[in-house]
């Protein structure tokens, strides 16, 4: 159900469908339905509240799945303070995924900070990528 929410652009229905099912059904969210969550508020331009659900579940700030969401997201809107922070979750956690270094150089490109895409690349060249 999440996933159509997703898919139609249903972002308050997904939001709805999601509570209850935390608090009136008692299931546990998978990582599955996170990511979801994180993608469809993604989708909706609604990074900011992308960023403040995966805050206020500690567990997620550790899944690379949900973080990796989370920074497409920034990257398609263009939001460069959250996908400073969120980049740099992803490489304590995956430090050889080169995949989370283009998005932030993505991020830096699109805004015209070149200067910050340079400095990513090094960083990558230090960590031999």
């Amino acid at each position: 159900m999440l996933s159509a929410c997703k898919e139609l652009g249903m972002v308050e229905g997904g939001m709805r469908l999601f509570s209850e099912m935390e608090n009136e059904y008692g299931v546990q969210p998978t990582m599955e339905h996170c990511t979801c969550m994180v993608n469809m508020l993604g989708q909706a331009g609604m990074v900011k509240d992308a960023y403040e659900f995966v805050s206020k579940r500690t567990s997620l700030n550790s899944e690379p799945t949900v973080l990796r969401a989370l920074l497409h997201a920034c990257s398609v809107h263009g939001n460069i303070r959250i996908g400073e922070i969120v980049a740099k979750r992803l490489f304590d956690l995956e430090a050889n995924n080169n995949h989370n270094f283009v998005m932030l150089m993505r991020i830096y490109q699109d805004a015209g900070r070149l200067d910050d895409v340079e400095q990513v690349k090094k960083m990558m060249r230090n960590r031999g990528l």
